[in-house]
C-alpha cells in the first residue's frame, strides 16, 4: 500500500537519522514534491517511502537503551542526599553491645547495608527507624539521635552534665565530667543535680546554670507555693527550698520538707528548677564520639 504525502499534507513530515517519522502539527500546507521527496523546513532529503514507516532494526533499540543505562551509571552521585543529616549514636551503641551490621539488622528486619549507611550518615534516622533499632540494643530511643552537633535531630536526647548533688536540700557542686541523657524538650544551659536522698533519689534536679539571677521581689512572685528556686546564700552554701521574706530588709527566710527551716539569710543568686529526670542515661565523651559520629568523609 503506497501513501501519497498529500494525504497528510496538514502533518510536517520531520525524517530523523534513525527514519523515524515524528509528526507535529504545523498547520495545513500542501505538498507538491513526490513521495520520496520530503520537505523539512528549507531541507530536502531522498529516502525510500518504505523506510518511513518501519520500525527500527531490533538492534538498534538495545544500543540506544546500552547508551543510556552507561550514562545513567557513570553520572549516578555518591549520595543521593544534597545535605548530609546530623550525626548520631548508633555505631558506638552497637559496638558497645558487641553486635553487629548484620545481627543489628536481622532483629530491625533490614539489610546490614541500611544500618551501615544509617551509621554513616547516608541516610535520615526517624523516630521510628530509631526506636526499632534501640529496641535490638536495649537504649533508649533518644540516645540514638544524639550527638554533641549543633544540628542534632530535635526528638534527640540532650547531653545535661552533672554539676553536684542534692542531699536533705542542700547542693554540693562538684565536676564530674559525666554527662547523662536529657530531655529534648530541655532548654538550653541546663545542667543537673544528683538527688541521693529521700523519695527522689536516682533522680535529677535541673536547672539552668546560664539562667542565675539575683534575688529579687519577681522572684517570689514566680516561685508561689512552690520549691522552684535553688538559692545561694552568702556563707557560700546553696539550698533547696521555698523563699519567703523576712521582717528585716533584703533578707529571707529558706523552708523546706527535709531540713530545719534558715531564717534571715542573704541570698546572693538563684537559679529556678527546669524540672527533674529520670532514671539518667549515661552518654558518652565528646572525644568517644569524635572518631564515630563525625565519621563522614569530607570533601
Amino acid at each position: 500500500m503506497t501513501m501519497s504525502l498529500r494525504t497528510i499534507s496538514p502533518i510536517f513530515c520531520l525524517i530523523t537519522d534513525d527514519y523515524r517519522l515524528q509528526f507535529e502539527k504545523r498547520g495545513y500546507r500542501k505538498i507538491h514534491q513526490c513521495p520520496a521527496l520530503i520537505v523539512s523546513g528549507s531541507r530536502r532529503q531522498k529516502v525510500n517511502p518504505a523506510k518511513l514507516f518501519s520500525a527500527p532494526p531490533a538492534d538498534q533499540h538495545q544500543d540506544a537503551f546500552a547508551t543510556r543505562s552507561r550514562a545513567a551509571n557513570t553520572q549516578r552521585p555518591a549520595s543521593r542526599l544534597k545535605r548530609a543529616p546530623p550525626p548520631n549514636s548508633i555505631r558506638i551503641f552497637r559496638r558497645r553491645a558487641g553486635m553487629s551490621l548484620e545481627s543489628v539488622g536481622h532483629q530491625v528486619g533490614v539489610s546490614s547495608e541500611t544500618i551501615r549507611r544509617l551509621e554513616e550518615r547516608d541516610t535520615w534516622l526517624d523516630p521510628d527507624r530509631a526506636a526499632q533499632i534501640a529496641r535490638a540494643l536495649g537504649v533508649p530511643m533518644e540516645v540514638l539521635g544524639f550527638s554533641y552537633a549543633p544540628d542534632s535531630y530535635g526528638w534527640a536526647a540532650k547531653a545535661l552534665s552533672i554539676v553536684g548533688s542534692v542531699a536533705d536540700d542542700k547542693v554540693k557542686f562538684h565536676t564530674s565530667g559525666r554527662r547523662v541523657a536529657g530531655s529534648s524538650r530541655l532548654p538550653v544551659g541546663s545542667v543537673g543535680l544528683d538527688i541521693t536522698q529521700g523519695k527522689m533519689r536516682g533522680w535529677l534536679l535541673v536547672y539552668r546554670e546560664d539562667g542565675i539571677e539575683p534575688m529579687t521581689s519577681d522572684v517570689l512572685a514566680r516561685q508561689g507555693f512552690k520549691e522552684n528556686f535553688l538559692s545561694h546564700l552568702a556563707d557560700g552554701t546553696t539550698r533547696w527550698g521555698q523563699i519567703t521574706p523576712a521582717a528585716k530588709h533584703d533578707l529571707y527566710h529558706i523552708t523546706s520538707r527535709n531540713m530545719d527551716p534558715l531564717n534571715d539569710v542573704q541570698i546572693e543568686w538563684v537559679a529556678q528548677i527546669v524540672g527533674f529526670e529520670a532514671a539518667p542515661f549515661e552518654l558518652p565523651a565528646p572525644e568517644q564520639l569524635d572518631n564515630v559520629t563525625y565519621g563522614r568523609k569530607k570533601k
